[in-house]
């Protein structure tokens, strides 16, 4: 999606992102607090606002399957 809106992410932003979480420490995401706490969590909005972009962008979707808890 990155390289249809034009945007150049560069070879090496894996092992970055992954040094970051790594230097992270005991941190502890708040989707990863709701799970924990057995509340419901923004996954599906940030699934349909990725599939709202892609589609802006002229990308298909890929099947997906809802889950639900």
């Amino acid at each position: 999606m990155a390289r249809a809106a034009g945007i150049a992410i560069p070879a090496t932003s894996r092992e970055t992102v992954l040094r970051r979480m790594a230097a992270g420490g005991g941190h502890v995401s708040t989707m990863a607090e709701d799970v924990r706490a057995g509340r419901l969590t923004e996954i599906t909005q940030l699934d349909e606002h990725i599939a709202r972009c892609g589609q802006a962008l002229g990308i298909r979707r890929r099947h997906t399957t809802r889950c639900s808890t």
